[in-house]
Order: structure tokens, then C-alpha cells, then sequence
């Protein structure tokens, strides 16, 4: 292992694989050949793996940590850090404070960590999770998995046909373009599904949500956890659909400017 200096250090990785150390200074680490593994510790790094499988540690402070080619595993740790997984397959992981994940190309998986996080899959099938805080997630191109988990989340899945979480507390989902499942979990959520045939997933304890563009014979409605289609209650509020349980009256959902009287079976599934 080599340890860097209390200075701003410079180290480029050879062609046999680097563990590198750096101490307090702004370091700039640059892998080689081979699968390296860097931690940049304290002060405001920047840190590329080049080629190979690499793990890279952010460390302290404000650091850019780029993967680039090989398939990468990435964690900011302390510090609000921009991370990007460059090219195929990363693990990346923001941790604590407010970072910046991107996948880049590959099927990635991304965590926001703590705080409150900007999140994009960009290209490849993407597994992408907000964590805690009050997270933005982008899917971007491909079949993305995305979850807000915890916090008020806006989740988008851009491009491609996505299956959204929102999870706890109050979210804002957006399928956009594609065919997408909006799922909007705990909490009071917003459900935008955009262009495409999308379906809403609605359940007895999942919270009230609001479908604003439902699109009847296009999208459709899921029932999850035994709740069925006779149990619901579709009446009119005010140009919109009020979805109610019969058993107590609580409304489960409302679909925006669409006519309670044309809401059948049909839209359900």
C-alpha cells in the first residue's frame, strides 16, 4: 500500500493493481491498467479508476469520483461528492450529505445514502434507490428500478419502460415516456404516468394518492393485497374520480378531470 503526504498529492496507477492512502491534502489519484483501490480521505479529491474492477472511496469533504471503464464499486462516504460510473456495471453508493450518482452506460445500481440526493441512471437497465432524505431520481434510458424509499422523493423514469417506488412519506412519480408501473407505496403521492399505456397500483393501506393523467382504454389500475374491484366505491368530486372503500368510506385515490360515471372493471386489473 502506498500512503500519500499531508500535501496535495498526485499518484497514476501502473499496470499492476494500486492501493493508494491519501491523507489530508486535494489529491488527484488516477488507477492504471488493472483494478485498483483508492480512499481519498480528507479534503476535496478527485479520484478516476480508469480500467479495471475498482473500489474508490470519496472519503471527506467535496469529491468527484469517476469509475470510468470495468465494473466499479464507488462510495462518496462523508462530503457532498459527484460520483459517475463511467462505463458498464457500477455499485455506487453516495452515503452521507447531498451528492450527485450517475450510472452512465451499464446496468448499475445506485444509492443516494443520506441526505438529499440527485440521482441518474442515464443508460442501461438501472436499479436506482433513494434512501433516506428528500431524493430526485432519474431512470433515463432502459428498464430502470427505481425507489424513492424514505423522505418526499420526486421520481422520474425518463425513458423506457420503469417500475417506480415511491416508498415512504409523500412522493411525486413520473413515468414520462414508456410503460411504466407507478407505485406509489406509504404516504400521500402523486402519480403522473405520462406518454404510453402505464399502470397505477393502488391498495387498501398504501395512503391516498392522485393520478393526474389517467388515460382510459390506454392505462389501467392494479389492485395489490387482495383488494378487488368490488370493494371500491367510484364517485364524482368536482371533474375528478374519487376511488373509496366500501367497507369505511376512505378514499384510496382520486384520478384527475375524469368522469366517475365511465370508471368500470375494465380500468382495473
Amino acid at each position: 500500500m502506498q500512503l500519500g503526504t499531508p500535501d496535495n498529492d498526485a499518484f497514476f496507477g501502473s499496470f499492476n493493481p494500486n492501493l493508494f492512502q491519501a491523507l489530508t491534502g486535494a489529491d488527484n489519484l488516477i488507477g492504471g491498467e488493472n483494478s485498483d483501490t483508492f480512499n481519498g480521505n480528507e479534503n476535496n479529491d478527485f479520484i478516476d479508476g480508469n480500467k479495471g474492477d475498482d473500489l474508490l472511496f470519496g472519503g471527506k469533504n467535496r469529491d468527484i469520483v469517476l469509475g470510468n471503464t470495468g465494473q466499479d464499486t464507488i462510495y462518496g462516504n462523508r462530503g457532498r461528492d459527484s460520483i459517475h460510473g463511467r462505463e458498464d456495471n457500477d455499485l455506487m453508493n453516495g452515503n452521507e450529505n447531498n451528492d450527485f450518482v450517475e450510472g452512465g452506460k451499464g446496468d448499475d445500481s445506485l444509492f443516494g445514502g443520506k441526505a438529499n440526493d440527485t440521482i441518474l441512471g442515464s443508460k442501461g437497465d438501472d436499479s436506482a434507490y433513494g434512501n433516506l432524505g428528500d431524493d430526485t431520481v432519474c431512470g433515463n434510458d432502459g428498464r430502470d428500478f427505481l425507489s424513492g424509499n424514505e423522505g418526499n422523493d420526486i421520481i422520474d423514469g425518463c425513458e423506457g419502460n420503469d417500475t417506480i417506488y415511491g416508498g415512504k412519506d409523500d412522493d411525486t412519480l413520473i413515468g414520462c415516456g414508456g410503460e411504466d408501473v407507478l407505485y406509489g407505496d406509504l404516504g400521500d403521492d402523486s402519480l403522473i404516468g405520462g406518454t404510453g399505456n402505464d399502470v397505477f397500483v393502488l391498495g387498501e393501506n398504501l395512503g391516498f394518492d392522485v393520478i393526474v393523467d389517467f388515460k382510459q382504454g390506454e392505462d389501467a389500475i392494479a389492485l395489490v393485497g387482495g383488494l378487488t374491484f368490488e370493494q371500491l366505491t367510484i364517485v364524482g368530486d368536482n371533474n375528478n374520480s374519487l376511488i373509496q372503500l366500501k367497507t369505511d368510506g376512505r378514499a384510496i385515490a382520486s384520478l384527475t378531470g375524469v368522469d366517475a360515471s365511465l370508471i368500470n372493471v375494465r380500468d382495473f386489473r
